[in-house]
This record gives C-alpha cells, structure tokens and sequence, in this order.
C-alpha cells in the first residue's frame, strides 16, 4: 500500500513527465543546459535557446514555447555569470596558495606519517622479539 506521500510525489513526477512531452526536445535541453553553472555548459544553453528564439519568431515552433525560450536565456545569462565569478574566484584563490608550499608540506606530512607507521611495525617486532 501506498503512502500519501509516496502517491503524490508520483503523481507529481507524472504530471512533470506530461508537461515535458508536451513541449519541443530543443527548447528543453536548452534549458536544462542553462540551468547548470558548470562553464561551457550555459554558453551552450544560451546558443540552442537563442537559435530556439529565432525559431519561435520564424513561427516554426509552437507559440507557447515562447515561455520556455525566455526562461531558458534568462537562467543561461544567470548561469554564465555565476560560473565567470566562480572562474575569477578560483583564479584569485590560486593566486594566494603557494602551490609549491601546499605541496612541501603534504609531502612532509605524508612522510612524518609513514615514519611513525614504521616506527609502530618496528615496535611491535622488536617487543615480540624480547618476550
């Protein structure tokens, strides 16, 4: 049996399913490729909603993707600009570390660490030895 939660989330999913099938293939993956800030991505968005615009004005799409197009370009711009300042903040953060000072220390570390392993393994022969 079903809980009320479980039928609705499926009855959610459905009606998203219907309302997809319902609009035209390209003007969906332009939105969803406009939606994820990842960078080459929203650029990608941005050309297919914008060929999908011109498209729509050559009326060979249907006049309620127009919605869809609009929304697509409008997250597309958003996401561009997110992922540039994610770019230049990922720069500017790289251009504080000291890559080769990270580096030297991780290699000491990982060394004081296998040091002691050693020491540990050692131990436990050497006092397995004695007694």
């Amino acid at each position: 049996m079903q809980s009320a939660f479980e039928r609705e989330v499926v009855h959610l999913l459905l009606r998203l399913r219907a309302t997809m099938a319902s609009h035209d293939r390209a003007v969906l993956l332009g939105l969803i490729l406009s939606v994820i800030p990842v960078p080459p991505l929203p650029l990608a968005g941005l050309l297919l909603s914008a060929f999908n615009y011109r498209l729509w004005k050559q009326h060979k799409l249907d006049l309620r993707e127009i919605r869809l197009i609009r929304m697509s370009i409008l997250l597309a711009v958003l996401s561009c600009a997110i992922a540039a300042c994610l770019l230049v903040f990922g720069v500017k953060l790289m251009e504080m570390i000291d890559i080769t000072d990270v580096l030297a220390r991780g290699a000491e570390s990982i060394g004081n660490v296998l040091h002691r392993l050693y020491d540990l393994v050692t131990f436990r022969r050497r006092s397995e030895i004695t007694i």
